[in-house]
């Protein structure tokens, strides 16, 4: 790696443009398009990719400092180049297309050092949220929060409906698109409600758990009741 301070000018080995290693949730049979990018300069680089599949991988990050590392490489010959991008369409036939997907580029200073991760993992309808429970509570609102449970690979949604007991009745449907934390407002006052709470992501949905909650009582010094 060289660099000349002087000129204001560097030239360094390729790196990834993405710091952290993504995780992608392809189902079996399905396509889809992956893409690496990488910083370098000089800009003209060669990329190649390959596949460590999970039945013979340990941590991506183990087996790339690991000298005595003999694992197969599936190499992966069919894909695009476009500047400082490289994208591949890749397919998951069977489970052992699943694993540590790398990839690499090179210019004229050196080889990138450390690759760029992707963790192929099966895509799957996402497991329910869990631990929820009421965390405030007013006269007229829940809040409502909960543990998130496994995606399935893909992003998830959350989804809480609110009910009232007799009858039983949809009263609300709220939706969270980061994490399983809801705001319930304008409900009456001294009410038990039926909450029912999942996630769902392109695959289906999650089973639903259900859990009570009350709005309060107005205090008479409150409500104006109180002579």
């Amino acid at each position: 790696m060289g660099k000349w301070t002087n000129q204001k000018l560097t030239s360094d080995t390729p790196k990834c443009a993405q710091k952290t290693i993504q995780s992608i949730g392809i189902a079996i049979d399905e396509i889809i398009t992956i893409e690496c990018q990488v910083l370098a300069n000089p800009v003209n680089v060669r990329f190649e990719w390959w596949l460590e599949p999970f039945w013979q991988s340990q941590s991506p990050l183990s087996s790339l400092n690991d000298s005595n590392h003999t694992m197969k490489k599936v190499i992966i010959t069919s894909f695009t180049t476009d500047g400082l991008d490289s994208r591949v369409k890749y397919r998951a036939s069977t489970i052992n297309d699943y694993g540590h997907l790398y990839c690499r580029a090179q210019n004229i200073i050196g080889r990138q050092e450390r690759p760029c991760i992707f963790h192929i993992i099966k895509a799957e309808p996402p497991s329910h949220p869990h631990n929820c429970s009421l965390v405030n509570k007013t006269a007229h609102s829940l809040t409502v929060e909960c543990s998130p449970g496994y995606s399935g690979g893909l992003d998830q949604i959350f989804f809480l409906q609110v009910y009232s007991l007799n009858p039983n009745r949809l009263l609300k449907n709220l939706t969270n698109t980061q994490q399983p934390y809801f705001s319930i407002d304008n409900l009456p006052a001294g009410y038990l409600f039926k909450l029912v709470i999942y996630s769902a992501n392109r695959k289906g949905k999650s089973k639903s758990i259900e859990i009570t909650g009350s709005t309060t009582v107005p205090s008479p010094w409150k409500s104006g009741l109180f002579f």
